[in-house]
């Protein structure tokens, strides 16, 4: 895939499959999961917090902004810019 300016990129993870986690993604992707199942079934407390899932989606729309601009995001003013203010100081 080529992005507007003509650069190759991928977003496939070529690393070890040790490192790999479901579908080729390298996140949080069980805990993730696991909330999501106790917020649908009202039942359980998961091993990560809402406030801690949401802290790192805003890392990783802040780095994938960051990929796209070519330059270095502001960590806090970002999240104060999408009304995330709450999450500064996790």
């Amino acid at each position: 895939m080529k992005n507007r300016d003509g650069v190759e990129r991928s977003w496939i993870f070529s690393g070890s499959d040790i490192d790999r986690g479901p579908f080729g993604y390298m996140g949080h992707f069980e805990e993730l999961k696991e909330l999501a199942g106790c917020i649908r079934s009202g039942e359980g407390n998961g091993t990560m917090t809402v406030r801690d899932a949401a802290y790192i989606l805003a890392v990783e729309k802040a780095i994938l902004l960051s990929i796209e601009k070519k330059e270095v995001i502001d960590f806090p003013a970002f999240l104060k810019e999408h009304k995330a203010e709450s999450l500064i100081g996790r």
